[in-house]
């Protein structure tokens, strides 16, 4: 009882003066128990994955709640967008597309960080006079091909291997086998033959 009345009692003053009528409209902070609580403050941090090369949107404080633009602006040669994730952070994060490099993001409950991931670009590459393990390559997955066994009274020589091709792991265009990656669509790599002497 005594502590309820105090506290009316605090209530009842302005700035340490008694309200009074004409002044009931004025401002002031009143703490009860102590020091004033600052108020909690959330963020939106958008971060750059693995071979994306640029992103915006990192927005500090935001309202739980809002929607909030973000955008992968690029991927390094041979990368593209593929999608966003949160990645931390206790708040849940809902694209409005997370497949899409420019999008929006409704952030709730607390922070989160969200994260632009990238995928490589593959190329399907044609092989001539052989086979082929993998034909599909990138800048870093790797394509096989095995040129055909030798035709009669022929005898392997090489490979014809356009630009674009880069052949891998120390093979060259005189092995049967070769490792390669691709940066372009429609290479094609053709294993030569010639008479036997």
């Amino acid at each position: 009882m005594g502590q309820t009345a105090a506290a009316s009692k605090n209530l009842r003053t302005h700035c340490g003066q008694p309200i009074r009528q004409r002044d009931a409209s004025k401002t002031c902070t009143i703490t009860l128990g102590g020091e004033a609580t600052a108020a909690t403050t959330y963020s939106l941090r958008v971060e750059a994955g693995n071979h994306v090369t640029d992103v915006t949107g990192s927005t500090d404080p935001i309202t739980l709640g809002d929607s909030y633009a973000i955008s992968a602006t690029g991927c390094e040669t041979g990368w593209e967008f593929d999608k966003w994730e949160k990645t931390n952070g206790a708040g849940t994060a809902s694209f409005a597309s997370a497949t899409s490099g420019s999008t929006n993001v409704t952030i709730t409950v607390g922070s989160v960080t969200v994260t632009a991931k990238a995928k490589e670009i593959l190329h399907t590459v044609t092989i001539v006079n052989g086979t082929a393990n993998s034909t599909e390559a990138g800048v870093e997955t790797q394509g096989t091909a095995t040129a055909k066994a030798d035709p009669t009274k022929q005898e392997f020589v090489n490979w014809t291997i356009p630009t674009g091709i880069t052949l891998t792991n120390g093979t060259k265009a005189t092995d049967r086998t070769i490792n390669f990656t691709a940066n372009a669509d429609g290479l094609k790599v053709t294993a030569n033959f010639q008479d036997q002497p």
